[in-house]
């Protein structure tokens, strides 16, 4: 009798061949021998046996095990099969079958240290940790023999972990990191059991199912990066209360979402209880990935994927406050102003500790704001020296401080403030404004420009225009928009000119003399008595004059007026002493008769001498000046006279006409001139 396996594999046959052996998840058929001569016909009728409570042995039927074949034998026992062949009845020898228990078993995470959960789920291992995963069969049978596997995510396997044969398994980080690609977030390990048989065979396999160990991640946030944030840690940021940023958590990695794991997120903040412990709190509603935040506090993000729940660490957001200020002409005064103004401009807040002021004007040229290098104080005194171009300047204030974490940040502009500077009146004037006054002459000045009125000289005269009638300086005050004033000095100069005809002459009756002038540079000419003239227009003229009959000698004033190039004039004459020609006693008279003496008391030549004349007669003189105005008379003239008027006071240098008559006749008219001055 044979015991043959039907489909199974894990069947263990041993000798003598009248046993097999096999897993509890296995069965196998016996078959009952045939006729090897093919001519009986053989009845069957299948036995096992069983131990009575007294240790005997007895056989029994198995009911219904009347075939060939005796299918589905899936325990251990003894098993028979009794034959008929119509003559013979024959049992046959037991055959004994052996059936192993599979190994059947569970991993599971167990706590290194203290009481503690045991998991047969996922397990959250932080990457600090070691976790002990052990089998689940805590007296397992002698015969156990154990495999470690681990599924490798690079070749899609599950690989053997070498040398981790025992019935538990730690898993730290130099394990993970045994993994390609090392460190992966998820890892999946399970445990093969087979057992040995009592031939040292292996068999009855057994896979448990796998456990998933997830990696905590070391969370870090972090931010949208914006222009005006600014970092000032590895977890932390900076910027002023009008702005936000944006704080971000990781998002689930490509390995979990492949695996089916995805984040899900709870955001918090912190606060002080009454204790003075701070606690965690949650947002309400804020359960995204990112959240937007505008307030000074710490953050937190609570990360879960269904395996782990994480909370990270404090995220420290610092919002600074603006400088907010406005300013204001200060006192409050108007903004429009004249060249010699100024204006103070003043940040209202006035001085708050930790604030810098920087003004700064727009420069309209460069169409940019340009800061006022010494204007840092919270006012500015504005004036012209700000404007070098336009006349409307614009002005503002910046206002920054340096943070806790020494940046300047936070800066605020203020609303700019317009400053209007008018310029003063210009002037023009007709004729000019530097101007020569010819003696005994008047000017008209007139002033224009851009004044709405005038005033000159403090006021004294008032209106645009003025006669000018002796030189010196005439201040004119102008008053223009906005109430602006100017002034302007108009210089009047003397002009002058010193006109000179030249000296007295004598000429004969019908000479001609020429005559030459200076102290222009236009001359005319002009006489006492009709003359003949070459030409009365020019420098040097011709002159002759012939006496009437009745007269043996004549002086005549000659009169010359000087021009000078601006116009002025100035007089000045000659005597021309006329004489016929006379008898040899009347040359005597002439030649005894000085037309020149000096009467300045130094003791020489201080009186007129005409004794030599008058020898000793009855005279009577009579003397005229240039214009023929009597200025001294004398009846009893002695012959001597000291220059003096008619009353005593000295005549003035020049040129004067005598007449002598002694006895009833006239002796001699000439012409004396009187110099004091004679250096």
């Amino acid at each position: 009798m044979t015991a043959i396996p039907l489909l199974f594999t894990d069947i263990d046959r041993v000798l003598p061949l009248d046993s097999a052996q096999f897993c509890e998840d296995a069965a196998i058929t016996l078959i009952g021998p045939t006729d090897p001569t093919g001519t009986l016909s053989f009845a069957y009728q299948w036995l096992t046996d069983s131990i009575t409570q007294f240790g005997d042995t007895v056989i029994y039927a198995i009911t219904g095990a009347t075939n060939q074949t005796l299918a589905g034998i899936d325990s251990s026992g003894r098993y028979y099969i009794e034959i008929n062949d119509g003559f013979c009845i024959d049992t046959s020898v037991a055959f004994n079958v052996f059936v192993d228990t599979v190994p059947r078993t569970t991993i599971a995470s167990i706590p290194f240290i203290g009481p503690g959960p045991i998991t047969f789920n996922d397990v959250c291992m932080k990457a600090s940790d070691s976790i002990l995963l052990a089998v689940q069969d805590f007296f397992p049978p002698q015969f156990w023999k154990y495999q470690w596997q681990r599924y490798n995510t690079s070749l899609g396997t599950w690989i053997n972990l070498v040398d981790d044969t025992n019935s538990t398994l730690i898993v730290d980080t130099a394990r993970q990191k045994l993994q390609t690609p090392t460190v992966p977030l998820l890892s999946h390990y399970r445990v093969v059991v087979n057992k040995e048989t009592s031939t040292n065979r292996i068999t009855c396999t057994f896979i448990t199912d796998s456990i998933l160990i997830r990696w905590l991640p070391d969370y870090s946030l972090g931010y949208g990066a914006q222009p005006f944030i600014n970092q000032v840690g590895r977890d932390s940021i900076n910027f002023c209360e009008t702005d936000s940023a944006t704080i971000i958590a990781p998002a689930t990695p490509n390995e979990l979402i492949n695996n089916g794991i995805f984040y899900s997120y709870q955001w918090l903040t912190d606060s002080v209880d009454g204790t003075g412990q701070r606690v965690l709190y949650d947002l309400v509603g804020e359960t995204n990935s990112t959240l937007e935040v505008d307030t000074g506090l710490r953050y937190y993000v609570v990360i879960n994927d269904g395996i782990c729940v994480d909370t990270s660490d404090a995220f420290w957001v610092f919002v600074d406050t603006i400088p907010f200020t406005s300013i204001i002409n200060n006192p409050l005064t108007d903004l429009d102003l004249c060249y010699e103004d100024s204006v103070i401009l003043s940040a209202i807040d006035t001085v708050l500790p930790g604030w810098d002021y920087q003004w700064q004007r727009y420069n309209e040229g460069m169409m940019t704001w340009l800061d006022l290098p010494l204007d840092t104080f919270p006012w500015a005194t504005i004036d012209t020296s700000y404007f070098p171009i336009e006349d409307t300047s614009y002005y503002r204030l910046v206002v920054d401080y340096e943070n806790q974490f020494g940046l300047r940040t936070c800066a605020y502009i203020t609303d700019s403030i317009e400053v209007r500077f008018y310029p003063p009146p210009t002037f023009t004037f007709i004729p000019g404004d530097s101007l020569g006054l010819c003696p005994g002459d008047s000017i008209l000045v007139v002033a224009g420009g851009t004044s709405l009125s005038y005033q000159w000289n403090g006021g004294t005269t008032l209106g645009a225009s003025i006669w000018v009638s002796s030189p010196g300086q005439y201040v004119v005050e102008g008053t223009g928009i906005n109430g602006c004033t100017n002034t302007h000095t108009v210089d009047v100069f003397p002009f002058s000119t010193s006109a000179d005809a030249g000296p007295d002459i004598t000429v004969s009756d019908g000479e001609t003399a020429t005559l030459s002038g200076t102290g222009g540079t236009n001359y005319q000419w002009f006489a006492s008595e009709p003359l003949n003239w070459s030409n009365f227009l020019g420098q040097t003229v011709q002159v002759s004059y012939n006496l009437p009959d009745s007269l043996d000698a004549d002086t005549i004033t000659i009169f010359m007026i000087a021009i000078n190039a601006e116009g002025c004039t100035d007089t000045a004459s000659l005597q021309m002493i006329v004489l016929r020609e006379l008898p040899p006693e009347d040359f005597d008279i002439l030649n005894n008769s000085p037309n020149l003496f000096t009467p300045n008391g130094d003791g020489l030549n201080d009186l007129w001498d005409m004794t030599k004349v008058t020898n000793g007669d009855a005279c009577r003189i009579t003397i005229l000046n240039r214009w023929g105005s009597p200025v001294y008379e004398n009846q009893s003239f002695n012959g001597f006279w000291d220059g003096s008027d008619q009353g005593g006071n000295p005549l003035p240098d020049g040129t004067y006409y005598y007449i002598l008559e002694c006895v009833g006749q006239v002796r001699i008219k000439n012409a004396v001139t009187i110099m004091r001055n004679n250096q």
